[in-house]
């Protein structure tokens, strides 16, 4: 795998966090996870303090934390792939390189955090494979188990359109509906879930089993 330039990580923070016990190791060294697993890249601590909580919140098993472009490498190279991956933009030219390591590593949705970058990069980003991109996503609360029932087939099919990446319209055309209809659906989703992020809606789905 081609390596590319590594952003230089504070001398007093470690390389990666990725929070799993040294037993939980299979014989290899491979990492062995339970449950769902995201992988949350950004270089600045503050962000990624506050997003892995929301993560945690929202229910997933493990947050994989990097704060450089080598420790996300660390983390492919060393982790299975998880289910959800959310990459900073603010790594720069590195972002797509890291979008299509991510990607060929299989993990199957990642998004970008665009937070302030510029629009070239991020483009660059979602044409190597990222799902979507979003700006300071905020993963809600695992919802209540009546609300989790409560979600109707088409809500399913929608919020599995949210999860690949796909916009109002496309999944609307998909489904054979109006976009006014799925963004209808979208709000409904939003109050069954905790909040109306479509980041947000992914998370929660995908740890309470909704989409896989």
């Amino acid at each position: 795998m081609t390596r590319v330039n590594e952003h230089t990580a504070s001398a007093r923070e470690p390389l990666v966090d990725q929070r799993i016990p040294a037993q939980r190791r299979s014989a290899s060294g491979a990492a062995v996870l339970d449950g769902h697993t995201a992988l949350l890249a950004d270089p600045s601590r503050t962000r990624r303090g506050s997003l892995s909580a929301e993560l945690y919140g929202a229910g997933f098993g493990w947050v994989l934390e990097a704060n450089s472009v080598r420790a996300v490498y660390t983390i492919i190279d060393s982790a299975p792939s998880g289910d959800l991956a959310l990459v900073s933009a603010e790594f720069g030219a590195d972002l797509t390189a890291i979008v299509r390591a991510l990607r060929s590593a299989r993990w199957p949705r990642v998004i970008v955090l665009a937070h302030d970058a510029g629009l070239e990069p991020v483009i660059d980003a979602v044409n190597a494979g990222a799902g979507g991109v979003l700006r300071g996503p905020s993963p809600a609360k695992a919802p209540a188990p009546l609300q989790v029932l409560s979600m109707s087939g088409r809500e399913i099919q929608i919020i599995e359109g949210v999860a690949d990446g796909q916009s109002n319209e496309r999944i609307a055309s998909a489904l054979g509906v109006s976009p006014l209809t799925v963004k209808s659906h979208l709000a409904r989703i939003g109050r069954k879930l905790g909040s109306g992020e479509r980041a947000a809606m992914v998370a929660v789905a995908m740890r309470a089993g909704i989409i896989q």
